[in-house]
Order: C-alpha cells, then sequence, then structure tokens
C-alpha cells in the first residue's frame, strides 16, 4: 500500500503503552499500546490495538452505509490519507465515499489467481516455483515491522532503524533482533 516492499521503516517510536502484561502465564505483551513507524518518504504509520479509532460515515463496495461506527475493536487495516479513509480486513472492505472503489471495477490483476489460502497458495507455489501472493519481500518485510516496533515497546526508546542491514542505531535495542542459542546452534 505504501509502495515500499522490500524496504521498511527508518524511525520507530512507542507513543503511548500500557505496563506488559505480568501474570505469569506465558503472555508478555503489552495489552494497549500504539506505535509510530516513519518511513524514507516521511509517512507515517501507526500500529496500535484499536482503541480511539473510531470512524463515522463509511460506505461498502455497493455504497451502502455502515450501520454503525467502524471501532477501534475491529480487527484490520485502517487508512486515512488525504483522499479519504479506508478500511480492510478479512471480508470487509469500508470507505469513506463509494468512489474510492471506482478503481476496483476494472480487476487491477496485481495477481494471476485470487487465493483465499495463503498457506495453500504457498505449497502449490512450492510445487510451480511460481511466487506465492505473499511472498518473502512482502512476508518478512511485513512482520518485520511488527518486530522493530516490539522493540521499541520493550525498551521506550525512539530508534532509528536500517531496513537494509536490519539494525537499530541503539545496542540495547539491537539486543532484541535475535536470542542466544543454545548449546552450539548457530545460524550459518
Amino acid at each position: 500500500m505504501l509502495g515500499m516492499d522490500g524496504s521498511g521503516p527508518v524511525a520507530v517510536e512507542t507513543i503511548e503503552a500500557a505496563k506488559p502484561h505480568a501474570g505469569g502465564d506465558g503472555y508478555n505483551c503489552h495489552e494497549t499500546f500504539k506505535v509510530q513507524h516513519t518511513y524514507a518518504n516521511g509517512v507515517t504509520v501507526e500500529v496500535s490495538h484499536g482503541a480511539g479509532s473510531t470512524v463515522k460515515g463509511m460506505v461498502d463496495t455497493s455504497g451502502n452505509a455502515r450501520k454503525g461506527d467502524l471501532t477501534g475493536g475491529e480487527n484490520g487495516v485502517l487508512v486515512i490519507g488525504d483522499k479519504g479513509t479506508l478500511f480492510v480486513s478479512r471480508g470487509l472492505l469500508l470507505a469513506s465515499d463509494k468512489a474510492m472503489f471506482d478503481p476496483l471495477k476494472e480487476d487491477p490483476k496485481l495477481y494471476p489467481s485470487r487465493p483465499t489460502n495463503h498457506m495453500g497458495n504457498f505449497l502449490d507455489c512450492v510445487k510451480s516455483r511460481e511466487t506465492p501472493i505473499c511472498g518473502v519481500e512482502v512476508g518478512a518485510g511485513s512482520v518485520i515491522v511488527c518486530h522493530v516496533g516490539t522493540v521499541a515497546l520493550r525498551t521506550g526508546l525512539k530508534l532509528k532503524w536500517d531496513p537494509k542491514g536490519y539494525t537499530f542505531d541503539n545496542a540495547e535495542a539491537n539486543k532484541h533482533i535475535s536470542r542466544a542459542r543454545r548449546g552450539d546452534w548457530k545460524l550459518a
């Protein structure tokens, strides 16, 4: 969506976060959080647990008004741009204006097919040697954004990130990039 596949954010910072869960049950994440990623082109992306992102007046692809507001409790991606607002999740596509769906009328043919099962698509591509709908560049780049945000949450630092070298500008933050390996195990 950002046209940044193969790259990533260049800076990340925690805007707000509750203390990590400390229930001793293996879950140690921040239950509420807001992290901001900044890209080299100046675009900022906010990643949060969803609260505080209520949007009114959204329509579906047919132009029908959504009943009720879109609230932060719904899992998905909310994009607020200078030409309108989009919300995308599995099985739901909403916009602030029906005209935003016009480019989709002519199928843009981004992929040769429209698989709905990522694992099945991956296995099919192992056989065919085609690139899956979520190839390494897209998949790794997407999860790295999550990991970089988690490091910002855990350290509480405003960090610069090198999306090509996969390192932070901070030695403490870099300790979170990998774990110590047991015994003689190592990556070759």
